[in-house]
């Protein structure tokens, strides 16, 4: 799993490993996949997938979120407009507290 998951250079590695089998043969692995222009079109192609997928779905994310904030927002305007109708508050009172429109508040009657 460190390998997988490492920030250091494969020259880092060789030396980190140095005298180990197993890892000296990983690293050759690596090594050769690395030079492999087949095996990097690949890769290059799975790191774009996954980048497009992301941005994708960051983006959908992110404006779903938004237009949700702003639709609770409103909610909370047309509830406290309800709130200051039953308390017979002045229509120009409860646009100038809320931001509502006239014919918007008129309609919650």
């Amino acid at each position: 799993m460190e390998l997988l998951h490492t920030k250091a250079t494969l020259k880092e590695l060789k030396e980190k490993y140095k005298g180990n089998e197993v890892y000296e043969k990983l690293m050759k692995k690596i090594e050769q996949l690395t030079q492999d222009e087949e095996f990097m079109g690949y890769y290059d192609l799975e790191e774009k997938h996954k980048w497009q997928i992301n941005d994708s779905y960051e983006t959908g994310v992110l404006v779903g979120v938004g237009k949700g904030i702003e639709q609770g927002k409103h909610q909370n305007k047309l509830d406290m407009a309800k709130w200051m109708l039953k308390k017979k508050m002045s229509i120009k009172d409860i646009t100038d507290a809320t931001g509502l429109a006239k014919e918007e508040i008129t309609s919650l009657k």
